[in-house]
């Protein structure tokens, strides 16, 4: 249990730490990339797996491809807001929506493969959604200082997310799961950093490394109960690993 939780509040932060210093040498939407890898949902179900058993994390594994719609709701709603608002309100109006969204999609019907696909269907739409600002890029502005501000920012929204789901059934942590943690810090600082532009280009990243995300959480869906929980995440990062490739090779191409 603790090293699990350790585990949580020591890679979220890594990865913010890493997104941040890639995205200053490699542009916003390598932050947004980086940030498909499973860092907070990964522990999650690994803690579920190991606590409640592998057919309630394949359960919630299953709900948490549901779970992206409201991600990708977060994403369209804070990009909107930050057109006309600062940081702050964008934030807590994506929080809001993620949570709306969330409450409306609890009682949908949970099919593997009908989340999967509503999921991929939410993460184009969100794209297409996406304000497209015309001013360009403010200069960098992010100093040493600021990447120990993000990563604490980042390990206290573990510590919340994981306190809030603590005793919910499978459905409902599955649909919590991809709360918004790590693209919160990602979508706040580039926002402070280089304004909408750089916000935008960043959750362009994040939603295009989504489809890994939604790999992973269909293989472990599938996997769970029949293969064991080892083999069945490391099957699910290999296959979270492969779409994140596919992922880059489709933004180099976008930034050509």
């Amino acid at each position: 249990m603790i090293t699990l939780l350790l585990l949580k509040l020591l890679l979220a932060p890594a990865l913010v730490a890493l997104a941040t210093s890639a995205g200053y040498r490699f542009g916003p939407r390598i932050t947004g990339w980086i940030a498909g890898f499973p860092v907070v949902a990964g522990p999650i179900l690994l803690l579920f797996s190991l606590e409640q058993g592998p057919r309630f994390a394949a359960e919630a594994a299953e709900s948490s491809l549901l779970g992206v719609v409201s991600l990708c709701a977060f994403c369209v709603m804070y990009t909107q807001v930050a057109r006309n608002y600062s940081w702050p309100v964008g934030l807590i109006s994506g929080w809001i929506c993620f949570a709306g969204v969330t409450f409306l999609i609890q009682h949908v019907p949970s099919f593997w493969w009908s989340n999967a696909i509503v999921a991929l269907l939410a993460i184009r739409l969100s794209l297409w959604l996406l304000p497209r600002p015309n001013s360009p890029l403010l200069p960098r502005t992010v100093k040493a200082s600021d990447i120990p501000a993000r990563m604490i920012a980042t390990a206290v929204l573990v510590v919340t997310l994981t306190a809030a789901a603590n005793g919910l059934g499978s459905h409902v942590s599955g649909l919590l799961t991809p709360f918004p943690v790590v693209t919160s810090i990602i979508a706040v600082f580039a926002q402070r950093d280089q304004g909408l532009p750089g916000a935008v280009r960043t959750l362009q990243g994040l939603l295009t490394s989504m489809s890994a995300y939604t790999s992973f959480c269909v293989i472990l869906a599938l996997t769970l109960t029949r293969f064991g929980i080892a083999l069945s995440f490391a099957t699910a990062l290999a296959g979270n690993v492969v779409f994140l490739l596919m992922a880059l090779g489709w933004l180099r191409r976008a930034r050509k």
